[in-house]
């Protein structure tokens, strides 16, 4: 009998949508706004990212500590949600219309510690409701099968959408604000729905007077080895994935010769696909374990990195659509074990502990998904600047050297590839079973 209604799923599920917008979007076109539209060097731009992102990381467990123990009429999680959801979408608006009046340094830097800041307040609370709203593996399961297909949306609208709406925007500082706008207002529309739709999903309350911080707790933490594995396999395939977000516009532009419009094209496909094979990989849940399955979905990514290097400016549609379906089905798997593991290592805890800590343990893996962005996110703007990537300001059109197209092919294929491959060496070493999750 499910224990979490479909309003429930569906309304978490939102927080998702607005979330992945932002992010997505940010992801695939911030560095290149930084370096193409305000002029920001490539390697001052990867440093600004990956400062403001280690600042995000140190903040996550803070945040598991503090919305662990948020005493309110609306719940522990939800009044965070809603703050910091709103907020970091106003900080997304900003970001893509920062004054000029400061310095585009300055103003980038100040954008992106707000949204950091707001994000957190987001997304620990956010991710520690699953491991609440149900005791059993496979419903929870199904609830992220909820948000991998809000995030595939999100996806779609970020990736694909954002980039042609630039493009319809008229491009420029002014296209990508008023892109960023509509999108802003949108997420804020979707993460106050999830606030509010959410109201009266189960919840838990730590022990009265549990010490959730003390060392020996902190040990605890320690001995939970699935739970270390899996953030280490996290870390490994989140920086693929940043690095390959941060570059594919370069790739696009510069290897494939295509515009915006393609770009958003092949993200869309991608985007639908992720949706579209949800209910297979649920399927696939039933009988196989899920690091094995993320096993799987992880070669085929690889696979399909590698497969660029066959491709040239000369690529039709079909070749880039076949790319965008395959890395759509692997990205679903990829999406879908990642996250549904987070919430049977929960529980697991506290099947061992007795304690009540889905704060602090998802504070812990944002910190992992923090600083596996800062660095792939840095490790694209240093390497094309090691590449002799050459910045430009708004409307000047810069020619980049064959060596600097091909380090461009290494940085959004071959680097992902290989760091999507070893994500799967950390996870022969998780070894949690359902049954290990069965209460007494």
């Amino acid at each position: 009998m499910s224990t979490i209604s479909r309003k429930h799923m569906l309304s978490w599920g939102l927080g998702s949508l607005g979330v992945a917008i932002l992010f997505n979007t940010q992801n695939v076109l911030l560095t290149r706004f930084m370096t193409d539209e305000m002029g920001i060097a490539a390697g001052t731009a990867g440093f600004l990212l990956l400062v403001t992102k280690l600042y995000d990381a140190i903040t996550d467990p803070l945040m598991g500590f503090i919305t662990d123990h948020t005493e309110s009429r609306w719940g522990r999680r939800r009044p965070w949600i809603f703050i910091g959801g709103v907020g970091a979408a106003c900080s997304f608006i900003y970001l893509f219309n920062a004054p000029t009046s400061i310095g585009p340094i300055i103003g980038i830097f100040i954008g992106l510690i707000a949204y950091s800041t707001f994000y957190t307040m987001f997304n620990v609370p956010y991710l520690s409701m699953p491991a609440e709203m149900s005791n059993i593996p496979s419903e929870r399961t199904t609830l992220m099968s909820w948000r991998v297909r809000a995030i595939g949306l999100g996806q779609l609208i970020g990736s694909a959408l954002a980039p042609v709406m630039v493009f319809w925007l008229g491009g420029g500082l002014s296209g990508h604000g008023f892109m960023a706008l509509i999108l802003g207002v949108l997420a804020m529309i979707s993460i106050a729905l999830c606030a509010m739709g959410t109201a009266g999903a189960r919840q838990t309350a730590p022990q009265e007077k549990q010490k959730l911080l003390t060392w020996s707790a902190v040990q605890l933490i320690f001995e939970n080895r699935p739970f270390l594995f899996l953030l280490l396999t996290k870390f490994l395939q989140l920086t693929a994935t940043a690095v390959s977000l941060a570059s594919t516009a370069y790739f696009f532009q510069h290897w494939l010769g295509k515009g915006f419009d393609v770009l958003g094209i092949y993200f869309a496909i991608g985007s639908v696909v992720i949706i579209m094979v949800q209910p297979f990989w649920i399927r696939m849940v039933k009988r196989y374990p899920k690091s094995e399955i993320y096993k799987v979905a992880a070669i085929g990514y690889a696979l399909v990195s590698f497969s660029w290097y066959f491709t040239d400016a000369d690529s039709g549609m079909i070749d880039i659509a076949i790319r965008g379906i395959v890395s759509g089905v692997s990205s679903g798997g990829l999406l879908l074990m990642g996250q549904a593991m987070l919430p049977d290592t929960i529980h697991y805890d506290y099947l061992r502990t007795g304690l009540r800590r889905e704060g602090i343990f998802a504070g812990l893996y944002t910190t992992a998904e923090k600083i596996s962005f800062a660095i792939g996110g840095a490790m694209a703007g240093l390497l094309l600047q090691f590449f002799g990537y050459r910045s430009s300001v708004s409307g000047v059109e810069v020619t980049q050297s064959d060596e600097t197209i091909f380090g461009i092919f290494i940085l959004s294929a071959v680097i992902p590839a290989l760091l999507m491959l070893l994500s799967c060496v950390s996870l022969n070493y998780y070894r949690l079973k359902e049954s290990d999750l069965a209460e007494e």
